[in-house]
């Protein structure tokens, strides 16, 4: 059964010994990445007088993503927190631990998790992967109607579930 963005659930997750996690709501279903490759390699053409002799691998290429959610406010410092709460580390999740660990000069990121419904579907088990190590890049603001924020990150980390790559 093909799938389609409402069969999707993205959640965010902090580094603490029983994960804090945040479910994004009003998200706009265009949750993206890319940058999946083997070994999480790039490479690079060998040529020998501008014809191609091979391929090698050479430095490490990291996952870059992004999604959407429609605005309801910036900041809630009491309550459940919002989306940009959780991926700046402030206000009601000011206490998550970054999943690269814990220090005043350690860079704050969480995991990002896509679950796409599958069972109810005919599959035998939902799709599921999750992008590691993920550091918040940009934060964009865009009044329309609705008005939405967009984020955008880098994974660090090799990322796990049915879409899971090993670093070589």
């Amino acid at each position: 059964m093909v799938k389609a963005k409402g069969n999707g659930l993205l959640t965010l997750a902090d580094g603490t010994g029983s994960p804090v996690e945040l479910a994004v709501t009003f998200d706009n279903g265009d949750f993206s990445a890319s940058g999946f490759t083997q070994g999480l390699r790039a490479t690079a053409p060998a040529e020998s007088r501008g014809k191609f002799k091979s391929l090698y691998f050479t430095d490490r290429q990291y996952i870059e993503g992004s999604f959407t959610c429609m605005l309801t406010q910036f900041t809630e410092a009491a309550g459940t927190g919002t989306v940009a709460d959780f991926l700046l580390n402030r206000a009601a999740y000011s206490a998550n631990v970054s999943v690269l660990g814990a220090g005043a000069d350690m860079p704050y990121a969480v995991d990002v998790k896509l679950t796409i419904e599958g069972t109810n579907l005919g599959d035998s088990a939902d799709l599921e992967f999750v992008l590691k190590k993920c550091r918040v890049t940009s934060i964009d603001v865009s009044e329309g109607d609705p008005s939405t924020l967009s984020f955008s990150f880098t994974s660090y980390g090799a990322p796990t579930g049915d879409l899971a790559l090993t670093e070589a």
